[in-house]
Formats: C-alpha cells, structure tokens, sequence
C-alpha cells in the first residue's frame, strides 16, 4: 500500500538524520541505531493501542508500519552486532545486545502506557 510506502519515506529519513546528528558522538555504541529503535519502539507501543481501541487501521499501516518500521533499524542493529563479534569486542557486544533489546521492550510496554493515559 501506498500509505506504508509514504510513512517508511518519512521513518527512513528521520532514522538518516538522527544517525547523522549523533554520529559524532557515537564511537563504538551506535547511538543513532540503539536511540532510533527505542523511539519506534516507543512510538509502534502508542499507536498498538491507540488504533488497537480506535480502530483506524489506515493510520496504524502510516505510522506503526510505515515510520516506525522506517525509523526502526534491526538490520542495521544486527550487522552492528556481527561487527562487534568479528572484532572480538565482547563486552560492547553483550552490552549493546542486553541493552538494546531490554530498553525497546521497556519502550513498547511504556509506549502503551502512555497511549492508555489519553485514551
């Protein structure tokens, strides 16, 4: 559908930006990547169940779909993990791992939460 194609153009783009903005900051934790896959995480939690309660399948497809599977980056976040095994960059590893999967799950629980609050 065209309206997942529109939002995952927009979700890329804000994902680029983000990883271009904190790019200086970032060293050997990919800040961008772990920041772009709590706030979808974050955001896919809201709109779970805020179109879950409403209904409006359309504007669960542009931004639960469409920007957050665009801003989200598990391919991404998975090469970065495989790059860190091959460097043999063990602590980093286990930590952006543990890190990044307990955080985007804490994220779709409060994401949903906060949707609860205003509906």
């Amino acid at each position: 559908m065209i309206i997942v194609a529109m939002g995952g153009a927009v979700g890329t783009i804000l994902r680029w930006a983000l990883s271009l903005y904190l790019q200086p900051y970032s060293g050997t934790f990919h800040w961008g990547t772990f920041i772009s896959n709590v706030l979808a995480s974050l955001m896919l939690g809201f709109f779970f169940y805020l179109f879950q309660k409403n209904g409006n399948q359309n504007l669960f497809l542009l931004l639960g779909t469409g920007v957050c599977g665009g801003f989200s980056t598990f391919s991404t976040f998975a090469l970065e993990n495989v790059q860190l095994m091959y460097q043999s960059n063990w602590l980093n590893l286990f930590a952006y791992l543990l890190i990044s999967i307990v955080t985007t799950m804490l994220a779709i629980r409060f994401g949903m939460m906060i949707a609860q609050i205003f509906y």
